[in-house]
């Protein structure tokens, strides 16, 4: 148990660095990022009413779009 705690602390450590990085417009870490999260991308995207891919660049989109609101 403890050692599960140990490693979504470590996980979320490398998210945060990851988010720094890719706000000081490292595009490498931006990728990464969408890729961590693309499973639940692809999840959002069957609620919203427009094609599939569309939906899913839309969320991408908005990701990205956060990433760079919140480094200022």
């Amino acid at each position: 148990m403890e050692k599960e705690r140990l490693g979504d602390y470590e996980e979320a450590r490398v998210l945060e660095d990851l988010l720094q990085k890719a706000q000081g417009g490292d595009k490498g870490s931006i990728e990464i990022i969408l890729q961590y999260f693309e499973e639940e991308i692809i999840y959002l995207a069957k609620f919203i009413k427009m094609p599939k891919e569309d939906a899913i660049q839309t969320l991408k989109l908005e990701l990205i779009e956060y990433i760079f609101q919140k480094s200022k």
